[in-house]
């Protein structure tokens, strides 16, 4: 049997060795993370408006209506 250039089993190895432990105790896996989370894209929004409701740049009820809607 002859293996096709680039048919992804190295990437698919290295995928299952990450996912084994969860796997083998019948847990679902975590999904790997290759960037941001929108969670942290939000907290880091909301710490520099919090920053400006410190300095008197922003309104308080403003910060709460961003923090309602993130």
């Amino acid at each position: 049997m002859e293996r096709i250039p680039g048919d992804g089993w190295e990437e698919a190895l290295s995928l299952y060795k990450a996912q084994a432990e969860a796997l083998h105790s019948g847990k679902t896996p975590r999904p790997a993370s290759d960037g941001i989370m929108v969670m942290d894209v939000c907290n880091f929004f909301l710490t520099s408006k919090q920053m400006m409701v410190d300095s008197g740049e922003l309104s308080p009820r403003t910060f709460s209506e961003y923090r309602k809607t993130t």
